[in-house]
């Protein structure tokens, strides 16, 4: 098995940041359709790796839930971030669509 290297910190950082500042909406949509967390208002991109993200979505009582979202595969370095979630958005959207 190939070692990977640990994700870029500063990279992660940013996205993070970017992610949280203008595409909350998107977050919401993943943690309704695709973790079935239909009650989530807000969300909050708190940290990803190579194999995961971790999103927090709040209810209307300020109530908060932790989510982990797989990705499948695993990212190879930290720039796979976003055309993989990307990805993640697009099927939340489709599952949305279908309901």
């Amino acid at each position: 098995m190939k070692e990977q290297k640990p994700i870029d910190q500063k990279f992660a950082a940013y996205a993070i940041s970017h992610v949280n500042e203008d595409h909350r909406p998107e977050m919401i949509d993943i943690l309704k359709e695709i973790c079935n967390a239909d009650w989530v208002l807000d969300a909050e991109l708190l940290s990803f790796d190579l194999h995961k993200m971790v999103v927090e979505g709040t209810d209307q009582k300020a109530k908060t839930e932790r989510f982990e979202i797989l990705f499948d595969p695993p990212l190879q370095n930290a720039k796979e971030f976003r055309p993989v979630l990307i990805e993640i958005v697009k099927k939340a959207r489709q599952t949305k669509g279908h309901r």
